[in-house]
């Protein structure tokens, strides 16, 4: 059964150079390892909206979070905050055991996030499900942010790049509840 993927190659300083959107069965790791030796860089994939793997230009897999005490910690529904260049808006977002999801008027929100003591790094991929009506529009369908934060007692802040944009956005997540 053919799937919908979409892989972002990168070089190895990480910087994302070319963005593929293709359909495939299971086993689109092989097309996209020959990539990967031919560009000596790494890949990220993602399936039907959810991350599945990142691999490096070692060939290091970036394991998906398994739930620590600490990750479990902050488990709960949460108010998102972004701002960068013309654009304010907010969201609602769920973290739950490594796993992001959510989303606001414009985009649905997946992916994954890893928690390393107060440090939070992770990826997510914004899909428009319906046309923005007002303020900044974005010119893509589907955005891949990179995100570095830091956890606090009362909040999660941090900023986040996308791969498609030159742009950096500020965030500030704060719980809504469990």
């Amino acid at each position: 059964m053919l799937k919908d993927y979409r892989a972002y190659l990168f070089d190895r300083d990480g910087n994302v150079f070319a963005i593929e959107t293709f359909r495939a069965t299971d086993d689109a790791f092989a097309l996209l390892k020959s990539k990967q030796i031919s560009s000596g860089g790494g890949f990220e994939l993602w399936r039907c909206g959810d991350w599945i793997a990142r691999i490096d230009a070692e060939g290091q897999a970036w394991e998906a979070p398994s739930c620590t005490p600490s990750e479990s910690e902050l488990n709960g529904l949460y108010k998102v905050l972004v701002t960068g260049g013309e654009l304010q808006t907010t969201a609602t977002v769920s973290l739950v055991d490594g796993v992001i999801r959510g989303g606001q008027e414009t985009y649905a929100i997946t992916g994954r996030y890893r928690r390393n003591g107060d440090a939070l790094s992770g990826v997510v991929l914004g899909r428009r499900h319906s046309p923005q009506h007002h303020g900044y529009v974005f010119p893509y369908d589907v955005l891949r942010l990179q995100l570095e934060g830091w956890v606090f007692a009362d909040h999660i802040s941090g900023a986040a790049a996308a791969a498609e944009l030159d742009v950096r956005f500020d965030i500030h997540m704060t719980r809504l509840g469990n």
